[in-house]
């Protein structure tokens, strides 16, 4: 029992050494969150939203997926015309939600990843972090 307490003690004081000098390249996380189909299951809820059986929605986008794979392009990539043919709601707005931040501010309830939440995690876990200093 000590042992461990003793491992994650030093752990937290490695990962606080790390996260004070971590230097984040923002260009480099932008370019990844655009690529590789991270915005597949946006597509997906796009459709649920405007109607569409999610199981649907599903298999419209699976088939986008391996088309996308074939023809190496991200799902963004594709026209308006051409994302149509994959199913016929599809509309110009869908390249707003195929945004990696929009489909980061989409997740917006307890926990998620919106933007007001994560504030609200960060002002919870600076409110617990000075109670146990003082």
């Amino acid at each position: 029992m000590f042992d461990t307490v003793e491992t994650i003690l030093n752990s937290l004081d490695v990962l606080a050494g790390m996260l004070s000098s971590l230097q984040v390249n923002q260009e480099k996380m932008q370019e990844s969150t655009e690529k590789d189909f991270l915005n597949a299951t946006e597509l997906a809820d796009y459709l649920a939203g405007k109607g569409l059986p999610f199981r649907e929605a599903h298999e419209a986008v699976r088939r986008l997926v391996l088309d996308s794979i074939k023809s190496a392009k991200n799902i963004q990539d594709w026209t308006l015309e051409e994302l149509q043919t994959y199913h016929s709601l599809i509309a110009e707005d869908i390249y707003v939600y195929l945004q990696p931040k929009t489909a980061v501010q989409r997740r917006n309830s307890l926990g998620g990843t919106g933007f007001d939440q994560v504030k609200y995690q960060i002002a919870v876990a600076k409110k617990a972090n000075k109670d146990l200093k003082s």
